[in-house]
């Protein structure tokens, strides 16, 4: 990484870094930008020093898409989805952003599961036992959580760098249970719905399933997308349930009894 002594004589404009086969680049203007060889595993910054010393903009917008989609491109395959565990058994909680993944996955670990990520879950390629891995050392809530769980009341939200008013707290001042990983047994999709309803599990059809796990995949050669777009649908060997809860306790009682019964 180069780091110009000077400061950003433009603004920096935050946007989505673009993909184009082995590829990967973050242009943030003239002055701050990053290439990326997924297929080597190397990538290249010249950003200047206001930029780098923002550690959160720093973090958010080019050291961690940088490094993650390189680890995803050489080992991974990404899923949009929080993860947590019972008995080293491993559910994806998934759904859209705002589908609840975040709360759902605080609240069961609060009950004794075990918490490996929030929103972002990586199958191991090489594995054919549907080993996962996470990113438990931090969670991220939306403001709204703090109405959802009184103890976090105490965390004062903060302007994150995409824009959002978030939450971002380590784990371990949680007191959550972590893992790195753990192996997948059930793919949960999220229905969360307002008002008295009945916590329920239906099936969820396959072929949807995995349209929307591989959302998420657009970056790295063809072959590489091609492998890891395999690695998503040997996930559709597991159990695939769609979720339709209001009540965080009750959604709580209906994953454990889904993962007591492959006893």
């Amino acid at each position: 990484m180069a780091v110009q002594t000077r400061g950003t004589l433009a603004s920096p404009r935050p946007s989505l870094p673009v993909g184009q086969n082995h590829l990967m680049s973050i242009v943030h203007g003239p002055d701050n930008f990053a290439v990326c060889d997924l297929a080597g595993s190397f990538g290249f910054a010249r950003l200047t020093s206001d930029v780098v010393s923002d550690g959160p903009y720093f973090r958010y917008h080019f050291l961690e898409p940088a490094v993650y989609v390189m680890i995803d491109a050489r080992h991974l395959a990404p899923v949009h989805a929080s993860c947590v565990a019972l008995d080293g058994n491993a559910v994806l909680l998934c759904g859209d952003s705002g589908a609840g993944k975040t709360s759902l996955a605080y609240a069961l670990a609060r009950r004794g599961w075990t918490y490996l990520s929030d929103d972002a879950t990586h199958v191991v390629r090489s594995r054919s036992d549907h080993t996962v891995v996470g990113r438990p050392y931090s969670i991220r809530f939306r403001e709204t959580a703090r109405l959802l769980f009184p103890e976090l009341r105490g965390y004062l939200p903060e302007l994150r760098p995409n824009g959002k008013v978030d939450l971002e707290i380590d784990s371990a001042e949680l007191g959550l249970s972590v893992a790195l990983e753990a192996k997948a047994s059930h793919l949960v999709f999220l229905n969360r719905v307002s008002g008295a309803v009945k916590t329920r599990m239906e099936p969820f059809p396959r072929g949807e399933a995995l349209r929307r796990l591989s959302t998420v995949i657009c970056y790295g050669s063809e072959c590489v997308r091609t492998e890891q777009k395999r690695a998503l649908s040997g996930l559709l060997d597991l159990p695939i349930v769609t979720l339709t809860y209001a009540d965080l306790a009750d959604a709580e009682c209906v994953l454990r009894r889904l993962l007591d019964s492959r006893g």
